[in-house]
């Protein structure tokens, strides 16, 4: 997809979508071809962000190869939910950096923006990770490309009440990038999705917080499982209830 280049977002904010060269349902396909490629005939399929629109389109699209769902600090697709802040929307739309050092200077402001807030915030740490992200591949066009993909595709809010395998929505109380907005209307479309709203965090996953989605004895994670959370971090994360 390189030489697709990078699309318009400015144009497709304004309702022009000539420039977008495929959407999310493309990725999802892609998704089920990689399964098929795999051998893979049902999986336990979790996406975050994007990704977690992706997942709720695999769902929609294969419902067969999918045994249950996790869509992590995603949204439906409703314009009303889910919304960016006005910081973090500045950030989408600002032009990408040219090399390196601004490439990760880029993403400690932008986790200074849309990060964990009740979470110790680990520049050293966040500037490595960013530095072999920009070395393993760095493509700001492909970046535009996904966005457009969002902007451009329809709300699945209707068609998500059609998803008859167990559902788990987690979502930041404080996510800026993606209002927890969005993963309330998420578990209230999905029949029988349990929703787990983590306070303090934003739209990451802090390291802190991931014993609550480990099984020590290696057994397959039940979306229920994460309702409950190791001693630890029992204040800090809060069930939420199912709209169904």
């Amino acid at each position: 997809m390189h030489d697709a280049g990078a699309p318009d977002v400015m144009a497709v904010l304004g309702g022009d979508h000539s420039s977008v060269p495929y959407g999310l349902t493309d990725l999802a396909a892609d998704t089920v071809g990689l399964l098929d490629a795999l051998g893979l005939d049902s999986v336990h399929l979790v996406g975050a962000s994007m990704g977690g629109m992706i997942a709720q389109l695999v769902t929609l699209q294969a419902p067969e190869r999918v045994r249950s769902l996790t869509s992590i600090m995603s949204t439906t697709g409703e314009p009303s939910v889910g919304a960016p802040s006005d910081a973090a929307l500045g950030l989408l739309l600002t032009p990408p950096a040219g090399d390196r050092d601004g490439a990760v200077q880029r993403v400690v402001d932008t986790y200074r923006v849309i990060g964990s807030p009740g979470f110790e915030f680990d520049e050293a740490a966040l500037r490595d990770r960013a530095g072999l992200s920009f070395d393993r591949a760095y493509d700001p066009a492909g970046v535009a490309r996904q966005l457009a993909a969002i902007l451009t595709t329809p709300d699945r809010t209707t068609d998500l009440t059609s998803i008859a395998v167990p559902c788990l929505v987690v979502h930041g109380a404080e996510d800026a990038l993606v209002n927890v907005s969005g993963g309330h209307a998420t578990a209230a479309a999905i029949p029988g999705a349990e929703l787990l709203i983590v306070d303090g965090i934003g739209h990451d996953l802090p390291r802190e917080v991931w014993p609550a989605a480990h099984r020590a004895d290696d057994r397959p994670v039940r979306p229920r499982d994460l309702t409950r959370p190791v001693s630890w971090s029992a204040s800090r994360l809060r069930p939420g209830s199912s709209c169904r």
